[in-house]
C-alpha cells in the first residue's frame, strides 16, 4: 500500500492540522488521521462513481438515441418508459434498494445510485437526435445506403458527446452527495470506508462547536467540493473539445485579440 492504512491511538486525538508530516490534516476522536482516511476513501467513491455514472450515461444515451432516430412507436414506448421511471420518487427508490439488497460492494452502490439518473439525458439526447437525423449530412449517409447502425455511430452520436459529458459530470455529482447523505445517516454498511462515514464519526463523537475539533468534519466536505468542482471543470472542457461551434468561436476571439495586440 502507498499511502499507509489509518491507525488509532497512535496519535493525540483531535491533534491540529499541518502541525505534523505524520498526520497533516489533524487527527480524530481516537486518534485516526483524517488525511489517511480520507484518502483510503477515495477508491470506492470512484468506483461508485464509475458504476452509476456510467450506467446513466449508457442507458440515457441509448435509450433517447433509439427514440429520436427511429421515431413512432419506438419514440412513443421508449419516453412512456423514461417518464415513467422520472415520476419514482428517487430518494425513496434509492433507499428501498439499499434497505433490500444492504450493498457493501462500491460498484453495486454506484449502479443503485445512478438508476433513476438517466430519464433527463434520455429526453435531451432524444431532442439532439431529432434535430440531427434532418441533417443534409445524414440524408446523404442514407441515399448512400449506409446502415442506421452506421450512420448513428459516425454521425449522430458524434454529436451528442457535449450533452453526455456534462450528464456524466451531473450524474457523479448527484452520486457523491447521495453516497455521503446514504453512509452519514447510517443506511448503507459501514464496512467500506465513505467520507460520509468521517463525518458521521465526526458529528457524533466531537464538539463541532470547538475550533479544535471542527476540522474532522471540514476537511472531508473540502474533499467532496474540490472533487465535485474538478468534474465540473472537465466537463466544461469536453465540451469544448467536441463543441466544433464553440472551438471556433474561441479561436475567433483569439484572432480578434491578437490583431488588437498588434
Amino acid at each position: 500500500m502507498v499511502y499507509p492504512q489509518p491507525t488509532t491511538m497512535e496519535a493525540p486525538i483531535f491533534a491540529p492540522p499541518f502541525q505534523s508530516l505524520s498526520y497533516p490534516l489533524g487527527t480524530g476522536v481516537l486518534g485516526q488521521q483524517i488525511d489517511r482516511q480520507i484518502v483510503h476513501a477515495t477508491p470506492a467513491m470512484l468506483k461508485m462513481i464509475l458504476s452509476g455514472a456510467l450506467l446513466s450515461m449508457v442507458l440515457g444515451t441509448a435509450i433517447g438515441t433509439v427514440a429520436g432516430y427511429k421515431s413512432g412507436r419506438w419514440d412513443y414506448v421508449l419516453m412512456l418508459f423514461s417518464d415513467t421511471v422520472m415520476t419514482v420518487p428517487a430518494l425513496a427508490l434509492v433507499v428501498v434498494l439499499v434497505a433490500v439488497y444492504v450493498p457493501e460492494d462500491p460498484y453495486v452502490v454506484g449502479l443503485i445510485l445512478g438508476i433513476n439518473n438517466w430519464p433527463g439525458l434520455a429526453r435531451t439526447v432524444r431532442s439532439e437526435v431529432l434535430s440531427i437525423r434532418e441533417n443534409d449530412v445524414v440524408e446523404a449517409a442514407r441515399v448512400m445506403g449506409l446502415s442506421d447502425a452506421r450512420i448513428v455511430r459516425k454521425y449522430v452520436v458524434r454529436n451528442l458527446m457535449p450533452y453526455i459529458s456534462i450528464n456524466f459530470a451531473n450524474s457523479s455529482r448527484r452520486i457523491i452527495f447521495e453516497a455521503v447523505g446514504l453512509y452519514f445517516l447510517g443506511l448503507l454498511p459501514t464496512s467500506t470506508q465513505n467520507w460520509g462515514i468521517m463525518m458521521q464519526e465526526a458529528y457524533n463523537n466531537s464538539d463541532l462547536t470547538a475550533l479544535s475539533q471542527l476540522h474532522w468534519l471540514v476537511f472531508p466536505m473540502l474533499t467532496i467540493v474540490l472533487l465535485v468542482l474538478g468534474l465540473i471543470l472537465t466537463a466544461q472542457s469536453l465540451d469544448r473539445l467536441w463543441n466544433v461551434r464553440l472551438r471556433a468561436r474561441q479561436l475567433g476571439d483569439e484572432d480578434e485579440t491578437a490583431v488588437d495586440a498588434d
